[in-house]
């Protein structure tokens, strides 16, 4: 996606928004994938937004926005890994999903050997999307601000944990 932001009729500013890698895969995939290529879409076009906006409030409830758009494509991912149904899923927070992963030896759709990472993206996706709904956290240190840097390194993650399934 690319947006335009004019002033005068003139073209003041152009920013490119980021490639989403397995949108096309993912929404072939239906259910939770496609849901959650429909969210980091969103979350891509929310991030361009609040680079794009000159007014600080809009721009960082922009940046929240996209956080937890992210935070809930995590949540649709932990449920896709654990082969819950919908209704399941919803009686269900990320943070003990995390744990149900982290406890468990072997999840049929985690490429051998990337637990960890999957841990790791889902725990960071976790941090941010809390922070940007929620305004004290119980934990400060867990605290990470929906700003365009974190937000970058959020699709990074969702880049890590895509890389790190198996896909049928």
């Amino acid at each position: 996606m690319r947006a335009f932001y004019y002033l005068n009729g003139q073209i003041d500013l152009e920013l490119s928004g980021r490639g989403i890698r397995y949108y096309t895969t993912f929404k072939l995939q239906g259910g939770y994938l496609e849901t959650v290529a429909d969210l980091i879409r969103d979350a891509v076009d929310l991030h361009l937004m609040g680079q794009m906006n000159r007014d600080q409030g809009a721009k960082d409830a922009a940046y929240r926005g996209a956080a937890v758009h992210l935070r809930i494509a995590a949540q649709l991912f932990a449920g896709y890994i654990l082969e819950m149904n919908e209704s399941e899923l919803r009686n269900h927070a990320l943070g003990p999903l995390i744990g149900r992963i982290r406890k468990g030896d072997r999840w049929p759709r985690i490429k051998k050997g990337q637990q960890s990472t999957i841990l790791s993206s889902l725990g960071y996706l976790l941090n941010l999307g809390d922070t940007a709904a929620h305004p004290l956290l119980k934990d400060p240190r867990s605290e990470v601000p929906p700003t365009r840097g974190n937000l970058e390194r959020g699709f990074d993650e969702f880049d890590k944990i895509a890389d790190a399934l198996i896909i049928p």
